[in-house]
């Protein structure tokens, strides 16, 4: 009873600041758009049975773009390194790691080019860029391009200008590489809510960045982070932990430490709790997949979690983490020891994540004459797949138990789509009526609660009004 007071109340005191002061939400409508691909014909999808198993596979038409002006011949042996061993080898242990999520692209091709680059004004490694262009449309015609950057500056090597890594800096290039392969898949598969668009290319609600990088921290390992920059460790008590989680960098506050070490042990969190309760690595991997799974199907991640946790949405789980997970974060603290806590290779403790052989794996194939690479998909490629985080979305290519419905029946102030009215609402209906053009029809008219035609400050009191309680 205390918990639901706490939650009116709070509800309550977002409506009175959304109707004091109706201002636009930073990063809501993050712009995604890039400059226009060559255009050349399409690819074309086909069906690859393997074991019994079959698989969507899809073949991209890829154009380079922006020839790798860094051709030093003393960088060849870490080109081929990233391209034959430590790329192929994180796509290749992701896809079984994720097979639900992500499994229907084995055996597809799709391009990325590789932007080596040297600056020690930078503390970046490695990370996975996604550009889009598109032709407008009901669908929009949408191409992507993938570019890796490397910034050789963080790198260690055995011997000047031999390109060869040392075990330490190939150990911590193989657990950034894992990260940025996963934004990578992800970017791919659920493109709406990375890119924070509709499959017409509208703008929307994109992750959390907690979420993203939090999730991709769970395949690369984040301890180290976590004890260098929360100060926590196996050691910490659990009272210790919660006040950590519950201060400065708390769940989507922000900071880079939220996002990077507190998003880290929430979604393994997530996790844990759609995995059963349980703290090995495959159930928390597997729960991992069940929520990736579900969003590529069209759900928006807010309703996923409402639907596999205790939680209401993301803001209830963003505002409850740090009470309710610090007993599972002592315990993986204490699991993880003195490794990594990646789950890509199957052992907390690792901390050598991925073996240092060639792999033949086609899906993300590096480019290393080029820095960039388009890529154009088949026709009726659903390319701007799965939910965002408060709108369902389409659901992906091959998703045989999708959650979106083509006709929903639309509820007055169900701006999100989630069925319910509910605090998140409120926050998405101050969107819709400060960027009327930056939406669907779908939210317009579920923003539409008098039903009077229009957006206007009426529907935000009448929505406030309906959330806290109060009648006209």
């Amino acid at each position: 009873m205390k918990k639901r007071r706490v939650r009116m109340i709070a509800g309550m005191i977002l409506c009175l600041s959304i109707l004091a002061a109706l201002r636009p939400i930073r990063g809501l409508c993050p712009g995604v758009c890039g400059e226009a691909a060559p255009s050349d014909a399409w690819g074309h999808p086909s069906v690859v049975v393997s074991d019994g198993i079959t698989f969507f596979k899809v073949d991209t038409i890829q154009n380079p773009s922006y020839r790798l002006t860094n051709q030093l011949e003393e960088w060849d042996d870490l080109k081929t390194t990233l391209k034959e061993q430590i790329v192929p080898q994180a796509v290749t242990e992701l896809l079984a790691m994720f097979p639900d999520t992500f499994g229907y692209l084995s055996g597809s091709s799709i391009g990325i080019g590789l932007n080596m680059f040297e600056t020690d004004y930078s503390s970046e490694l490695a990370a996975v860029q996604m550009r889009t262009a598109h032709t407008p449309g009901t669908p929009a015609v949408v191409e992507l391009s993938y570019s890796l950057r490397v910034n050789v500056a963080s790198l260690s090597f055995d011997e000047v200008n031999t390109g060869a890594l040392t075990e330490a800096s190939r150990r911590n290039l193989e657990s950034t590489i894992a990260h940025e392969m996963l934004h990578g898949l992800m970017m791919e598969v659920l493109t709406a809510g990375m890119a924070g668009v509709d499959v017409n290319m509208q703008a929307g609600a994109a992750f959390p960045k907690w979420f993203v990088e939090g999730t991709a921290q769970t395949v690369g390992g984040g301890t180290g982070y976590v004890k260098l920059a929360l100060k926590l460790s196996a050691d910490s008590t659990e009272e210790e932990i919660r006040s950590v989680l519950g201060g400065e960098h708390r769940l989507g506050s922000g900071t880079n430490y939220s996002n990077y070490c507190t998003g880290y042990l929430a979604t393994l969190y997530l996790g844990h709790l759609m995995g059963g309760g349980s703290m090995e690595e495959a159930d928390v991997a597997a729960g991992l997949d069940q929520l990736l799974n579900e969003i590529r199907g069209g759900k928006s991640l807010n309703q996923a979690i409402a639907d596999n946790t205790a939680y209401e949405g993301i803001a209830d789980f963003e505002a409850s983490f740090a009470g309710d997970g610090a007993a599972f974060a002592k315990e993986f603290l204490e699991a993880s020891g003195s490794g990594m806590g990646g789950l890509i290779s199957g052992d907390y403790q690792d901390t050598d994540l991925l073996e240092d052989t060639p792999v033949d794996q086609p899906l993300f194939l590096l480019n290393t004459e080029y820095e960039e690479v388009w890529n154009q998909y088949p026709e009726g490629y659903t390319v701007i797949s799965g939910g965002q985080a408060y709108l369902p979305g389409a659901a992906g290519p091959e998703y045989s138990d999708g959650f979106s419905d083509p006709d929903p029946e639309l509820i007055a102030g169900d701006v999100n789509g989630d069925g319910r009215i509910t605090i998140a609402d409120a926050v998405l209906i101050q969107w819709v009526l400060l960027n009327p053009e930056g939406c669907g029809a779908e939210q317009k008219d579920a923003a539409d609660v008098n039903g009077d035609g229009r957006v206007t400050g009426e529907d935000v009191a009448e929505l406030c009004r309906a959330i806290v309680g109060l009648s006209g």
